[in-house]
């Protein structure tokens, strides 16, 4: 509705808009965007073929409270991996010792795709195209505030942490189920073990690779079928060069808008911005209009009311300040 406005805004004020926009309004974004890949293809011919520029407007502002451009954002590649032994749990006074247990055998693999003492993904190619900031990048990275109120920290400064999250991948347990979880006691041997698990990549990774590297890590256990393995989410990374020329014309209108614009080079989460360099040609610029204590994916979530005007005056700046001359 920012958007909307936004135009709405500078017609009033200016007339018509010195160029043609076009607007792609997605609803899936929180379910994986399952149909925005195939719906951008049919789209690109009879309406997306002559883009000159493409803005997201997804996210919120940085925790300072000042708005933001971002220049790319982190893939991800979701996974469930489970592990049977048995078709039902055992008692584990008949059969401890004697017979497997599908979590111990699940803590096995999961070893050897993540090191339990530094929390780094084990496979040593996982990182390998990975790429250090440039110059600028790290210019903007120290622009950027100090984080603060962050839970359980491991990073050892505000540049480690803006690092670990702009451009190094992870590898994530995001959650472990297996055998008797409720009150008291159940002598169990589970018969079965699941893990989810999501690597975000960075610039120059892409889904399919990973999901090479970590095969071919599980090959035996996936030959003997020891273990499965379910791929959920595939979201590959994108990211625009630091010397765009279009940088320095965005920061500052954001700026004339809001007072103030910071530049991160890279988004920590994902979302299928990859499509529009895939697809289109163009890789896109972000600008996210909500407040930073937004609580997305709660049942609060919120915009606020200088945020939604804020994002106007964005919208209406950006058609003032992008023309076509």
């Amino acid at each position: 509705m920012a958007q909307i406005c936004g135009f709405y805004v500078y017609q009033q004020l200016y007339g018509e808009l010195p160029f043609t926009a076009k607007i792609l309004i997605e609803g899936e974004e929180e379910i994986g965007s399952p149909h925005l890949l195939q719906t951008v293809r049919t789209l690109k011919d009879p309406y997306l073929n002559n883009l000159s520029a493409v803005f997201v407007m997804d996210g919120s502002m940085s925790q300072s409270g000042d708005h933001v451009l971002r220049l790319g954002n982190r893939g991800v590649l979701s996974f469930r991996l489970g592990v049977r032994t048995n078709g039902n749990d055992l008692h584990s006074g008949n059969f401890g010792n004697v017979s497997k247990n599908a979590a111990v055998e699940l803590m096995r693999v999961l070893n050897k795709l993540i090191n339990p003492l530094t929390g780094q993904c084990r496979i040593k190619e996982f990182y390998k195209e990975v790429a250090e900031p440039s110059s600028q990048e790290r210019e903007w990275l120290s622009s950027l505030p100090s984080p603060y109120n962050i839970p359980a920290p491991i990073y050892k400064d505000k540049f480690d942490y803006y690092y670990r999250l702009m451009f190094q991948p992870s590898m994530t347990i995001n959650g472990l189920s297996s055998g008797y979880e409720g009150d008291g006691v159940k002598t169990i041997i589970p018969g079965k073990a699941t893990a989810i698990i999501d690597c975000r990549l960075v610039a120059n990774q892409t889904c399919d690779e990973v999901i090479k590297l970590i095969n071919n890590t599980l090959k035996a256990e996936l030959n003997e079928e020891r273990i499965q393995i379910k791929y959920l989410v595939k979201l590959d990374p994108v990211k625009i060069a630091a010397s765009n020329p279009l940088i320095p014309r965005l920061v500052s209108t954001i700026t004339e808008a809001t007072g103030k614009a910071l530049i991160e080079p890279v988004m920590p989460g994902s979302v299928p911005n990859y499509i529009w360099k895939d697809i289109v040609g163009i890789p896109p610029f972000t600008i996210p209009l909500a407040n930073y204590d937004q609580h997305n994916h709660a049942p609060n979530e919120n915009i606020t009311i200088d945020a939604f005007l804020d994002g106007i005056k964005i919208i209406t700046y950006l058609c003032r300040n992008l023309n076509s001359k």
